[in-house]
């Protein structure tokens, strides 16, 4: 099955394999996770039928991952949620059991739908109301953030005593778990992978047992 239309996707593959005994066994366990995000500049809001396009091609892709006995997290940033609130109403959500495409990937497909934000115009805190606009509860994952970089006045370090929106003020969001840090443009993006707590920014790679974020 192919999915050339989905270009909003950026998508990232995690194997998790049993190699302690790849020279007895021809056929080893594979462990696999699947995770995608959209970005804040597709054109989901002025564009209905793009929209509609990449829409029935999430719910394909969905079906196909959950046939599969895949895991998958779908990581959205405004732009797509924002659309999901415009348009997905009345005839739209026929084929989601009459819901918005988020509370059916959630509810019915046990998708995990996480925030991500590329914090230019609306931050993390705004991301994750429009995920509670949606019908479900935010999760208090930071899916995605740039390591040793500030943009417009946020980074990472904010975030662990929580931040309030900036399109949505009144709303405050204080996330459990940062993970997915890589560079602008993802330009040298670290080749490094586990789980620590980041000390700051300045010494990222120092493990930091007092710190909250993962």
């Amino acid at each position: 099955m192919k999915y050339r239309n989905i270009a909003f996707l950026s998508v990232f593959f995690l194997f998790f394999g049993n190699y302690s005994h790849l020279t007895s066994q021809s056929n080893p366990k594979l462990y696999l996770h699947f995770v995608t995000h959209n970005e804040e500049n597709d054109v989901f809001l002025t564009n209905y039928s793009y929209y509609i396009l990449n829409r029935n091609n999430i719910i394909q892709l969905a079906n196909t991952v959950v046939s599969k006995n895949v895991k998958w997290n779908f990581q959205s940033d405004h732009a797509f949620l924002r659309a999901v609130i415009k348009y997905d109403t009345g005839s739209t959500t026929n084929n989601t059991n009459g819901k918005n495409i988020i509370r059916w990937l959630v509810e019915d497909m046990g998708v995990t739908c996480d925030p991500h934000a590329h914090e230019t115009s609306y931050n993390y805190a705004d991301v994750a109301h429009l995920h509670d606009s949606l019908g479900i509860t935010a999760t208090k994952v930071v899916g995605g953030f740039l390591y040793d970089t500030i943009v417009n006045g946020n980074n990472w370090e904010n975030l662990e005593a929580g931040i309030y929106g900036r399109q949505y003020p009144w709303v405050f969001w204080k996330p459990d778990i940062l993970w997915g840090g890589g560079t602008q443009n993802h330009f040298a993006d670290p080749q490094v992978y586990g789980a620590f707590k980041p000390k700051s920014m300045a010494e990222y790679w120092v493990h930091d047992p007092a710190r909250r974020l993962t």
